[in-house]
């Protein structure tokens, strides 16, 4: 099997899925929040002795694991990308026991799942690799306005901050590779919203 190809055919199949469903309300969930998850995959997989096997599956599953909110809404979202990995893979006669383990690692980015093996952490904390970001800042924005288009309401700032900050402080790293390289800028982000609670109002960063 191919894997190098078939991840550029995985490449060139999102690129297509994003622009023929444009939405202009997912304001966080775009082809560049995909691109920063895959990046996020290949710094952590590049520190493990991954088989490239294993290499593929943590890859595979970054592409697809947010495709499921270009369609009907966020509930199932996990399912539906699961799902169109499985479908993807499929078409390209890819073995069921590793379209599994792509399944699993979509499945384990679930807020309420936990991962299970590294490969499932590698994949959920590339997911939350924004957290650790300068950018998080701008990302958190954007994620805000999206839930408001969803909601079709708008949501008070003051709690959506005060949210962000019992989820940044909540959250934990799995690998050690991801501590290394975001809990230090994740603590800043941390600092940051502690003195949003004060302030009441977005500060300059």
């Amino acid at each position: 099997m191919d894997y190098t190809n078939l991840l550029q055919q995985a490449d060139l199949f999102l690129v297509q899925s994003y622009r023929e469903n444009h939405n202009p309300q997912l304001c966080f969930h775009t082809i560049d929040r995909v691109r920063d998850i895959v990046n996020a995959v290949v710094i952590l997989s590049e520190k493990y002795s991954l088989t490239v096997e294993d290499k593929f599956v943590v890859n595979c599953a970054a592409y697809f694991q947010d495709i499921g909110y270009l369609f009907e809404g966020v509930k199932g979202t996990r399912q539906r990308s699961a799902s169109a990995a499985r479908c993807f893979l499929q078409e390209h006669l890819v073995a069921e026991s590793v379209i599994k383990k792509v399944e699993m690692c979509i499945f384990a980015t679930r807020p309420s799942k936990k991962p299970e093996n590294l490969l499932e952490e590698i994949v959920v904390d590339a997911v939350s690799f924004h957290l650790g970001s300068k950018s998080f800042v701008d990302l958190n924005q954007r994620m805000y306005l999206e839930v408001n288009y969803r909601k079709n309401q708008v949501v008070d700032e003051r709690i959506w901050y005060a949210l962000t900050l019992v989820f940044l402080r909540n959250h934990a790293y799995f690998t050690l590779e991801a501590r290394i390289l975001k809990e230090s800028i994740k603590k800043n982000n941390i600092a940051y919203f502690v003195k949003l609670q004060i302030t009441g109002k977005q500060l300059l960063v």
